[in-house]
């Protein structure tokens, strides 16, 4: 039997301490940031057929014998509503589109630049949390204008590959499908603007098997892109108050302000 170790395993087993290193990447899909770079996704909001599909790559800062797992978080932000609409609505209790958010580990087929991190063997879990804390008990509700994705992805130990400093690889899709977008049922707020960014990725890596030796490596800093807006939306939107934006006050301001 195959044995899986998902990445809280790996932390709780670390020999060594996480650093903020490498790179990553937020692309909308199908391919990764590296092969074709789509920052904004427009949506007519005018079927429910097809999806949207996220996809979220990195470049370790190291060459690491196995790739064991990774944590993904992305928070999403909108200014257009003091909350956020139907339509982006997946896990609360009687939320309009209960089922239209996944994840998976499928490489896009026209992958070039981005190479698959767990060879066609990882399997990917999706959690859906309002803000403002992800480690709150129980689980805050969607109920503000800010949410947040969080993704773990692990493979089974005896198939995990390496990875090689420098190269960008794939990671993890997160697919927000179309369902409920018009006709009986729909969702509203599919036209409101979003901004989404790639937050952070938390990665477990074994480097030697005897003794086992783990390792873990946390990137926040993007190689490319690190935001993907919907309909449009200001990459300002991500992380900071609405209200910023009402005050006149440079760039550099604004970052101050949260730091």
């Amino acid at each position: 039997m195959k044995r899986v170790l998902p990445i809280s395993c790996v932390m709780l087993a670390l020999t060594a301490s996480a650093a903020l290193a490498g790179h990553l990447n937020l692309s909308w899909g199908p391919e990764c940031a590296s092969d074709a770079l789509v920052t904004n996704k427009n949506f007519a909001c005018d079927t429910n057929s097809g999806s949207s599909t996220m996809v979220v790559s990195f470049v370790p800062a190291n060459t690491h014998a196995r790739l064991l797992g990774a944590d993904v978080v992305i928070t999403g932000a909108t200014c257009a509503d003091p909350v956020i609409t139907n339509w982006w609505q997946f896990k609360n209790t009687g939320a309009c589109r209960i089922s239209a958010l996944s994840a998976n580990t499928l490489i896009s087929g026209s992958a070039m630049g981005c190479l698959d991190a767990w060879g066609g063997q990882g399997t990917a879990t999706i959690d859906y949390y309002g803000d403002p804390v992800l480690i709150a008990i129980p689980v805050p509700p969607v109920q503000g204008n800010r949410v947040y994705i969080k993704v773990g992805c692990s493979v089974p130990t005896e198939v995990a590959l390496g990875v090689e400093e420098g190269r960008e690889y794939f990671l993890c899709n997160v697919v927000v499908n179309h369902a409920n977008t018009v006709g009986p049922g729909s969702c509203t707020g599919c036209l409101d603007p979003m901004i989404w960014g790639l937050r952070s990725i938390m990665l477990g890596y074994q480097d030697r098997t005897e003794p086992p030796v783990f390792t873990s490596e946390q990137i926040g800093e993007p190689l490319v892109n690190q935001l993907i807006s919907w309909q449009g939306a200001p990459p300002w939107w991500w992380d900071h108050r609405c209200e910023v934006a009402t005050q006149n006050k440079t760039w550099g301001q604004i970052k101050s302000l949260y730091r």
